[in-house]
């Protein structure tokens, strides 16, 4: 109940239509489960999948379907199709993919069918995955559902891994938030070389610690409450390919298209062989890049990210794996900036000219003064701290020190590790107290999860 009164913070459409969602998923669950092996659980599933869609599209994608209905007809048509407006629900591309995945799994006889509609209504509007993720099976969350541990450990672990993840956000991805949105809010025509990759590179460090700082939350704030979620998040800016990097991106919508999309597609094409592959993931990641949001800019994000998955599917992986790991790196880090640009862009044309600007050949002067203005001494600290913690510097020096301590006796290793406890409550202690100063003096503070 408490989640939904979250949720319905944020206005009445959210109130009105996550409960819908809740017992038409639970009620489609049910005769699933009831007529398992049968055809007519088959056709539920279709239903289900179906009706879930249709909310989706009517309360996220009707505006950009009738604008593409529009510019395709306009020609023909006098009069454009008109749309009353209606609000954008928050976390409904999140709720709208657990309870298909529900369904899925259901059909599939890889979860049992929840009779409880308070503990269905938990799984699916439960307030920390709700807005932003992380994307929890039902199967990972069933048995918790009703037989959870909550104590002293847990919680101190949770609280740790949630001040973390407030970190994250408040510091270090709002810091590189306002230069990106100041870089993107210039004309396009005004950049520069200099200008471009600031801008893309704060952006290509907010997205990171953005995210991965919400599902340090979530995943902290269940775990208080004695849940269990996966991991979202394993250094992806570290990776050597494409495929390696939606292996620790997102892992959760990265599993959820794999199991639910591609796999699939992929069974279905299997007689094409590798270019049936290519070409469910060129699909499945289309359909990703329309997930983030209704926009052209989006489906040519997840086009360039599909295609890259297809050329590596299709043997480049073996080229990859030749070549100098610091080569895959930056072959990898080209991609996803590059990318990035797309999925900040509102249109193609401002992507385009920003592109250019990247690759020096932009039409705008030098904006070097413009640009130092927002490079302050606070933003290099917390860029130099960024790039050392994307890569495995940190756990690096930890196991390392682990393995030091074996070495030790057990009064002195005893000792030092009450030593390190001190320190991680002072770090602790003092990234909250960062973290609420930043809240309280700055009024910026955007989450950019919460849109998708």
């Amino acid at each position: 109940m408490l989640s939904l009164i979250f949720l319905a913070w944020g206005g009445f459409t959210n109130a009105l239509i996550l409960p819908c969602s809740i017992i038409i998923n639970y009620l489609a669950g049910l005769l699933i489960s009831h007529c398992s092996g049968t055809k007519k659980s088959r056709l539920f599933l279709i239903i289900g999948i179906i009706i879930n869609i249709g909310i989706l599209v009517i309360f996220k994608y009707r505006y950009f379907i009738a604008d593409n209905v529009d510019s395709i007809f306009n020609s023909t048509i006098d009069n454009a199709v008109q749309l009353k407006k209606v609000v954008f629900p928050l976390a409904i591309s999140y709720y709208t993919f657990h309870c298909i995945s529900y369904l899925i799994d259901i059909y599939r006889q890889n979860a049992t069918v929840q009779k409880n509609i308070i503990r269905f209504s938990l799984y699916v509007s439960f307030f920390p995955k709700l807005i932003a993720g992380p994307l929890v099976r039902y199967s990972d969350m069933a048995g918790q559902l009703s037989n959870r541990k909550l104590n002293v450990v847990k919680f101190a672990a949770g609280a740790e891994r949630f001040v973390i993840g407030l970190g994250k956000k408040v510091i270090l991805a709002n810091t590189f938030g306002f230069v990106a949105d100041k870089m993107f809010a210039m004309p396009v025509v005004d950049h520069s070389l200099f200008s471009s990759w600031a801008g893309i590179i704060s952006y290509t460090l907010q997205i990171y610690y953005d995210f991965s700082g919400y599902s340090d939350m979530a995943i902290g704030l269940a775990k208080i409450f004695g849940f269990d979620f996966p991991e979202n998040f394993n250094f992806p800016y570290i990776s050597k390919s494409i495929q390696e990097f939606w292996q620790r991106w997102h892992i959760s919508l990265s599993s959820w298209l794999r199991d639910y999309i591609f796999v699939p597609l992929s069974i279905k094409s299997r007689n094409l062989g590798k270019a049936g592959i290519a070409i469910s993931l060129l699909i499945t990641f289309v359909i990703c890049g329309l997930w983030h949001g209704p926009n052209w800019t989006f489906v040519l994000w997840g086009l360039l990210q599909g295609f890259f998955l297809a050329l590596e599917s299709i043997g480049f992986s073996k080229v990859l794996k030749k070549l100098w790991s610091p080569f895959c790196h930056i072959y990898v880090l080209i991609i996803v900036i590059f990318g990035w640009v797309l999925f900040r862009s509102e249109t193609f044309e401002y992507a385009k000219g920003y592109l250019n600007a990247m690759l020096g050949f932009g039409s705008g002067l030098n904006k070097y003064a413009v640009v130092s203005y927002y490079i302050t001494t606070e933003f290099q600290l917390c860029l130099l701290i960024a790039i050392i913690g994307s890569t495995k510097f940190f756990p690096l020096i930890v196991n390392s020190f682990n393995r030091f301590s074996l070495r030790l006796s057990p009064k002195t290793n005893g000792f030092i590790n009450s030593g390190i406890l001190a320190l991680e409550m002072v770090g602790m202690l003092l990234i909250m107290t960062c973290s609420t100063m930043y809240l309280i003096t700055s009024a910026y503070n955007p989450f950019i999860y919460f849109r998708f």
